[in-house]
């Protein structure tokens, strides 16, 4: 074979093989997401058939969750938060690597570029963001924790709705989310010029002054393309924080 379309996972195969199951455990979350949904409303295969009708997977999550929010809070299942906000966030590691670039160095290790945010730039230029083995083993671990808990929360429905007379899973520990990267401040691309390189510890500063400064009114809010990265980092790590606190206040006895 003359072309690859990928050589930098040749280089890289153990990144390569975690970013695969990343990106095609990311399907299994979906589809669970949408058989809770259909269980929930008691729509089943007809829910099913409607959602995967729906071409954005944003949107298909989206329609799911706002149609069985109103179930899963009528039974005053506590899990239900707290898996949604898991699976958002699972949707974002996983984008960025549905529509990136990869590029690697063999001592600075393995990067890739999201190209649609490339295409916000005048110039196309792209943010490079590096990722590791143990960050990729941390995100995949989350993704499994997320699907955990939608199983936990299937199973409770099905309890309260009197399907089943008690089932084993307990609640998960809720987990901080995953980082979506490595800090750009401590992984710099060595083939990019000089200029690029201090755009790119400009951006790295951006991030983390916008993650430490107090958030501003929206009627004010003026937040470059990397401080708005951040402020959604933000976001979602306070609501894993309350989804962490709903768990810990619907802990034992409730989950059979």
């Amino acid at each position: 074979m003359i072309f690859r379309p990928n050589p930098a996972f040749d280089r890289f195969a153990a990144e390569g093989n975690l970013v695969g199951r990343i990106l095609s455990g990311f399907g299994e979350i979906e589809i669970a997401v949408c058989r809770n949904a259909a269980h929930a409303t008691l729509f089943g295969d007809t829910l099913m058939k409607a959602l995967y009708a729906i071409r954005s997977t944003s949107s298909r999550i989206e329609t799911a969750e706002r149609l069985m929010q109103p179930r899963f809070e009528h039974h005053g299942i506590m899990g239900f938060h707290a898996a949604m906000a898991m699976v958002w966030h699972c949707l974002k590691i996983r984008n960025q690597y549905a529509h990136c670039n990869w590029g690697d160095n063999h001592e600075a290790g393995l990067f890739f570029a999201d190209v649609q945010d490339s295409a916000d730039t005048p110039d196309f230029t792209h943010s490079w963001r590096h990722v590791d083995v143990p960050l990729l083993e941390e995100q995949f671990r989350y993704f499994g924790l997320t699907m955990e808990m939608l199983e936990v929360t299937h199973h409770e429905m099905a309890f309260r709705m009197g399907q089943i007379q008690s089932h084993v899973w307990p609640m998960p520990i809720c987990p901080t989310p995953a980082p979506q990267h490595n800090p750009l401040d401590e992984h710099v691309p060595p083939w990019i010029g000089e200029d690029e390189k201090a755009l790119h510890l400009k951006r790295a500063a951006e991030l983390k002054r916008a993650n430490q400064q107090p958030e501003r009114p929206p009627s004010v809010l003026r937040l470059t393309r990397e401080e708005w990265a951040a402020k959604d980092a933000k976001e979602s790590r306070l609501a894993a924080e309350k989804a962490a606190a709903e768990c810990s206040d619907s802990a034992a006895p409730k989950y059979r």
